[in-house]
C-alpha cells in the first residue's frame, strides 16, 4: 500500500492517513463536494469549447474535401494531356519510319511482326504436327488397352466358354455366365452389348447340347441329375426333368416293343413245328 499518486499500489486510505490524519470528517465531505464541482465545471467547459468550434471544424473539412477533389481533377487532366502527347509521338514515329522506307515491302512494323509470328506458328505446326499426331494415336491406343484390361473378362468370355465346353467344365461356364449376366445383362454400351450377345449365343448352344445329352438313352441316373441341374442353372425353357422322364418313357416303350417283336419272331419260327393252342393264341396277338 502506498500514498503516492504515481504508484501502482496507491491507496486512498493510506493517503488520508498520511496527509489528512487531523482533518475532521465534515471537512473531508466538503472537500469531496468541492472536487466534484470542479470536475463538472471542467467537463462543461470542454463541451462548450467543442460546440463553439464545431462550425469551424466543418468549414475546414469542406475546404479539405474541395482541395482533394481539385487535385484529383488536375491529375486526370495531366494524365489525359500526357496520353494525348504519347499518341501523337507514336503517330509521328510511325509516319517517319514509313517515310524513311523502313518497311518497303511488308508495310508497317506491326504488320511485319504479325507476319513473322504467323510464319513461326506455321513452322511450329509443321515440325510438331507429326509428333502431336503420334501422341494422340498413342493416347488412343493406351485408352483402348485400359478398357480391354478393365473389361477383359467380358471380351475373353466367348472364347473361354468354347474352351470350357470342349473340356466339359460346365460348372465354370455357368458361373462365368451368371457373373456376366449380373454385370452386363442390362448394359447400354454398344461394345458390351455386342460381346454379351456372343455370350448368349454360346450359352444357347450349350443349352441345346445339354438337352441332347439329357435325352440320350440309355443314360445313368447320375448323368441325368447332373444335366437337369445344368439346364436349370442356365434357365433353359420348359422343364428338363419332365422332358427326361418323357424320353425315358418312350425309350422303355420302345424296348418293350422290340422285346415283343423279337419274341414273336422266335415263336413264329418254332410254331410251324409245334402245335400248342397257347402258342397259337400268342402268335395271333
Amino acid at each position: 500500500m502506498s500514498a503516492d499518486f504515481t504508484s501502482e499500489n496507491f491507496s486512498a486510505a493510506w493517503y488520508l492517513i498520511e496527509n489528512h490524519s487531523t482533518t475532521s470528517f465534515d471537512q473531508l465531505k466538503m472537500a469531496v463536494m468541492h472536487l466534484k464541482k470542479q470536475a463538472n465545471k471542467k467537463n462543461e467547459g470542454s463541451l462548450a469549447y467543442v460546440k463553439g468550434g464545431l462550425s469551424t471544424f466543418f468549414e475546414a473539412q469542406d475546404a479539405l474535401s474541395d482541395s482533394c477533389l481539385a487535385n484529383k481533377v488536375a491529375l486526370k487532366r495531366q494524365k489525359l494531356i500526357f496520353l494525348t502527347g504519347e499518341d501523337a509521338r507514336r503517330a509521328a514515329i510511325h509516319q517517319k519510319l514509313e517515310a524513311d522506307g523502313t518497311e518497303k515491302v511488308e508495310g508497317s512494323m506491326t504488320q511485319k511482326l504479325e507476319n513473322v509470328l504467323n510464319r513461326a506458328s506455321n513452322t511450329a505446326d509443321t515440325l510438331f504436327q507429326e509428333v502431336l499426331g503420334r501422341k494422340d494415336k498413342a493416347d488412343s491406343t493406351r485408352n483402348a488397352l485400359n478398357v480391354l484390361q478393365r473389361f477383359k473378362f467380358l471380351f475373353n468370355l466367348p472364347l473361354n466358354i468354347e474352351r470350357n465346353i470342349q473340356k466339359g467344365d460346365y460348372d465354370v461356364v455357368i458361373n462365368d455366365y451368371e457373373k456376366a449376366k449380373s454385370l452386363f445383362g442390362k448394359t447400354e454400351v454398344q461394345v458390351f452389348k455386342k460381346y454379351y450377345a456372343e455370350v448368349e449365343t454360346r450359352v444357347e448352344a450349350l443349352r441345346k447340347l445339354l438337352l441332347d445329352k439329357l435325352l440320350e438313352t440309355p443314360s445313368t441316373l447320375h448323368d441325368q441329375k447332373r444335366y437337369i441341374r445344368y439346364l436349370s442353372d442356365l434357365h433353359a425353357e420348359g422343364d428338363p426333368a419332365w422332358q427326361c422322364i418323357g424320353a425315358q418313357h418312350k425309350w422303355i416303350l420302345q424296348l418293350m416293343h422290340n422285346c415283343k417283336e423279337s419274341y414273336v419272331k422266335e415263336q413264329k419260327a418254332l410254331g410251324s413245328s409245334v402245335n400248342i393252342p397257347g402258342v397259337q393264341c400268342l402268335l395271333k396277338v
